[in-house]
């Protein structure tokens, strides 16, 4: 009985860490596309100077700059 609780318990805090990772903003759907990276004006880069980038990697050993 106890270790049906305990499965329990756990499943249950599994499931109420599913809705924090769903939480987010809408993506912009605009492209922008410049052939050379010259090309980008100061605004662009002041602009996404200003955005939080957020890097998600799914690598769980030591090659999570090969990913």
């Amino acid at each position: 009985m106890l270790d049906i609780l305990k499965s329990l318990m756990i499943i249950a805090f599994f499931l109420s860490l599913t809705p924090i990772g769903s939480i987010g903003g809408q993506m912009e759907d605009k492209v922008s596309q410049f052939q050379k990276i010259n090309n980008v004006p100061d605004d662009v880069w002041q602009k996404l100077s200003l955005k939080k980038i957020y890097f998600g990697h799914q690598s769980v050993g030591y090659n999570i700059l090969d990913g």
